[in-house]
């Protein structure tokens, strides 16, 4: 147990620390077990592999398909990804698709 909260912990300072660094839309929650969040919409390929099961694969796939236009539901996000129900279930809470009508780094909506 002591572990798990250790690696919690730990992985909120690196999460800070590169949201400082990059300047991304990454933002610690406040939770029992401080989880992050990544607009998908805005996020850049190194925020996005920070999720788990996407590697550098999926997260180009991602930010192919959102240069077509920012997502609108997390059902569109697990399609561009390429991932399975099972395999989007880890990263479903991990997400957000950001303010409507908030601009994307692409430009689009």
């Amino acid at each position: 147990m002591l572990i798990l909260a250790c690696v919690i912990v730990g992985s909120v300072a690196v999460i800070a620390w590169r949201r400082h660094r990059l300047g991304s839309d990454i933002r610690v929650v406040e939770s029992p077990d401080a989880r992050f969040r990544v607009n998908v919409n805005r996020a850049g390929k190194a925020e996005l592999m920070l999720l788990p099961g996407i590697g550098e694969v999926r997260a180009d796939r991602i930010l192919s398909v959102r240069q077509k236009g920012a997502f609108v539901s997390l059902e569109e996000v697990r399609l561009a990804g390429g991932m399975s129900l099972k395999q989007f279930q880890p990263v479903r809470d991990l997400i957000t698709l950001g303010e409507p009508g908030q601009a994307t780094e692409s430009g689009g909506p």
